[in-house]
């Protein structure tokens, strides 16, 4: 008898009324981060951080993003916290 091997496509979808995001790839990490950095890039206490690999995600409108440094003192690292207003 042979094996079958299952397939099983998850996908991912968000975003707000100008940005919409879709992957039909897996996360690589997701996670609540209350870290130094975070806070000191975002003010807030707590971020939910959701990483994929660099051009898995689809988005209709990326020049309408918020991009930031992952770490202001390291504003040229290879992270950077992408985000979107709901407005």
């Amino acid at each position: 008898m042979r094996k079958r091997r299952s397939t099983i496509s998850s996908s991912y979808s968000g975003g707000c009324d100008h940005v919409h995001i879709k992957s039909t790839a897996e996360l690589i990490d997701n996670h609540v981060c209350h870290c130094d950095v975070c806070k000191g890039v975002t003010g807030q206490q707590t971020t939910h951080m959701a990483f994929f690999n660099h051009g898995d995600p689809q988005i209709d409108h990326p020049e309408k993003m918020n991009r930031q440094p992952f770490n202001r003192d390291n504003p040229d690292g290879s992270l950077e916290l992408c985000g979107f207003d709901a407005g």
